[in-house]
């Protein structure tokens, strides 16, 4: 666990010593790849439901490998991600978006609890709309069950992929990109 010193600063691990949260080894950047194989790799994918709908319309299952023929990350990634959608991928990888980022959060948490949020989270899914098919959903998770952290909106439609921080009830409360 780690211990918070102040707004933007915590201690690693390995050395003990505070650092800025944007600029450190245990704060990696966002990478669709891990993302996913996080996601499949996941023990409790299953355990804990589904994230809250992002809006009315979205209404998410998880995506089981018995309706998806892309049955681990490695075939998902290159059959479905490289294949159709190579330089959005690209752009997302490129974006720099940081797992402990809290530059534009907008959070009933403060930093620090959203910090140490993210610090015991992991990824969840992919989920897709029951109305949407074509959309899948990766989301972060605490501890508690609660789909608050990072949701990542894979789109094969528009040929989109979306970033956004969300609290625990789906609201965007910091980063929202697309690309």
């Amino acid at each position: 666990m780690m211990q918070v010193i102040e707004t933007n600063q915590y201690v690693l691990k390995k050395t003990g010593q505070p650092v800025d949260v944007d600029y450190n080894e245990e704060n990696p950047t966002l990478n669709l790849e891990q993302i996913i194989r996080k996601s499949f790799l996941n023990q409790r994918r299953r355990e804990i439901g589904t994230p809250h709908p992002q809006s009315a319309s979205w209404d998410l299952v998880f995506l089981d490998a018995d309706e998806c023929k892309f049955r681990d990350s490695e075939v998902y990634i290159n059959c479905k991600l490289k294949a159709k959608m190579p330089e959005v991928m690209e752009a997302f990888d490129r974006s720099n978006l940081l797992w402990l980022s809290t530059e534009k959060l907008i959070s009933s948490k403060s930093r620090n609890d959203w910090i140490a949020m993210m610090n015991q989270s992991e990824w969840f899914g992919p989920f897709r709309g029951r109305v949407y098919s074509n959309t899948l959903v990766f989301h972060t998770s605490g501890k508690d069950g609660n789909f608050e952290g990072i949701c990542v909106v894979v789109d094969f439609i528009k040929k989109k992929i979306y970033a956004r921080q969300v609290d625990a009830d789906g609201n965007i409360c910091g980063f929202n990109q697309m690309f």
